[in-house]
């Protein structure tokens, strides 16, 4: 959900037309002891907002763009479908 766009120098820099909401955790697998450590650090350490979703790591999302269909059209009753609509409803109730 970041946007940035390029300078003339060729590095990035936040797109002062867009707002960050926050940053949203995908492919995340809540098993790994990385992703867990990493999810920590973003809140705690360095004060990052993230959004309450988080698409975790599934295949049935993987398997979408082979078949050039979205979660929603592909797998719709999926988890990985459910957090997608989360997702959309936790944007829309702030400020989306």
């Amino acid at each position: 959900m970041l946007c940035c766009r390029s300078n003339t120098a060729g590095q990035t820099s936040p797109d002062p037309d867009h707002v960050i909401g926050g940053i949203l955790l995908t492919i995340y697998d809540i098993k790994t002891t990385l992703a867990r450590e990493v999810r920590e650090r973003l809140l705690n350490k360095l004060g990052i907002i993230l959004f309450e979703t988080t698409i975790l790591r599934n295949i049935r999302l993987a398997e979408c763009p082979t078949y050039k269909k979205s979660v929603l059209e592909y797998t719709p009753e999926s988890a990985g479908a459910a957090a997608y609509q989360a997702l959309t409803e936790e944007v829309m109730k702030n400020g989306g």
